[in-house]
């Protein structure tokens, strides 16, 4: 008879992702993890390997949940710029600042994590370069439907939202100024 696994992946997953993006991954010790997901150290590394291994699993974990939420967003939208202003809107200000959520866990895991984790540093540079190809996409798109003007610089537009995303993560972190925050992103990607 084959073993049954006796937990659900996408929670233990989900979990593993919270306690990583709120502790970093060398605050995060192998035991504060198992107490996080409920496993004992051997059906954890039966599952899911090591520490560095779970922790890749929570980065792609956290990219394909940002992912998802961007595209929902972007259908729910009349505009591709109104889809972006609502997931910037979902992700700064739908959330308790006071929580993780005032900094993301691709950047936190690049600016923790130096070239002795290499393997997890490259995997979060990637989730991120991903990221900003979408955004080149979705500005490409954009000025396609004249949605935002021609001229408009793709690659510089998308670098600049992830660079003014991390800005008001970190405006919202030393002040709280939600109101404020609120303008800013209302102020991105001003339609043609």
């Amino acid at each position: 008879m084959a073993n049954v696994a006796k937990f659900d992946r996408d929670e233990v997953l989900a979990k593993a992702t919270w306690l990583f993006w709120s502790q970093g991954f060398q605050a995060t010790s192998t035991r504060d993890i198992q107490q996080a997901v409920n496993m004992r150290p051997g059906s954890m590394y039966a599952a899911f390997g090591g520490k560095a291994d779970l922790y890749r699993l929570a980065l792609e974990n956290y990219a394909g949940a940002m992912t998802r939420l961007l595209d929902q967003h972007l259908e729910d939208a009349d505009t591709i710029p109104q889809g972006i202003r609502a997931f910037v809107t979902r992700v700064l200000l739908d959330t308790n600042c006071d929580e993780v959520a005032d900094v993301c866990l691709l950047y936190r895991t690049v600016a923790e994590l130096g070239e002795d984790q290499a393997e997890l540093l490259a995997c979060a540079r990637e989730h991120l370069q991903r990221m900003e190809m979408r955004l080149v996409e979705l500005v490409e798109e954009a000025k396609a439907r004249n949605e935002l003007p021609p001229e408009q610089d793709s690659k510089a537009t998308a670098a600049e939202l992830q660079s003014a995303i991390l800005g008001m993560r970190a405006y919202l972190r030393i002040n709280g100024n939600r109101t404020i925050v609120q303008k800013m992103i209302d102020g991105l990607l001003p339609e043609s």
